[in-house]
């Protein structure tokens, strides 16, 4: 197994040999040096709605192009889902709702970019994640967008404390701004990536419970 890695609301799964696959060789798109996240980026899946209305962490609720509370707004895309062939789950299932639906990358890394359907103020983000084994040492690395430029607006880093199914990790503080898209790059340390949601909160206090 590989060493300390990341955190999101993400699902990882960290038995390697039960997939049958060695140590040192993660999955199919590590050949060579290509280790890096961008070495995924031609498995992305592009176009996957949001079907879920306002029942993430409490309610959000879509106001004059803006929300409150802490949620997913209805209409947001998942553009992109770095993952290997040893993917697990679907990447809707981050944003459907249910805590215990989990999708995974088959990997200890990936990127995610979440595209909004109105530019929304946004201030904190709420993950829930499982990690095998329980107690891995995860980063979650943030990214808004403006138009096209890129903005670092948080990195955290969090132990992940559980197995499966996922609980909610604690509130973490993003810059405030107004985003159109938001970039997550998660390392899972000891653990595989799992993701059970997403959301995301108008203020920093919004998605502390």
């Amino acid at each position: 197994m590989r060493g300390a890695w990341l955190a999101l609301a993400v699902c990882a799964c960290g038995c390697r040999a039960i997939l049958g696959i060695e140590d040192g060789a993660p999955a199919q798109f590590e050949t060579d040096a290509s280790s890096s996240l961008d070495a995924l980026a031609d498995t992305a899946t592009d176009g996957i709605v949001a079907d879920v209305v306002d029942t993430a962490v409490d309610t959000a609720e879509v106001v004059d192009g803006a929300f409150e509370g802490c949620g997913i707004v209805v209409g947001t895309m998942i553009v992109e889902a770095l993952k290997t062939t040893a993917e697990f789950g679907k990447p809707g299932a981050m944003l459907d709702g249910n805590v215990e639906t989990v999708w995974g990358p088959g990997d200890y890394r990936t990127r995610i970019r979440l595209n909004f359907p109105r530019p929304l103020t946004i201030a904190s983000a709420r993950i829930a994640a499982y990690a095998t084994p329980a107690g891995a040492t995860e980063s979650y690395k943030f990214t808004g967008w403006i138009g096209g430029t890129a903005i670092a607006i948080g990195t955290h880093t969090v132990v992940v404390p559980n197995n499966a199914p996922p609980q909610w990790l604690p509130s973490m503080a993003l810059g405030p701004g107004t985003y159109d898209a938001i970039t997550i790059e998660i390392e899972g340390g000891a653990s595989w990536v799992a993701i059970g949601e997403l959301a995301f909160g108008s203020t920093v206090g919004t998605c502390s419970s």
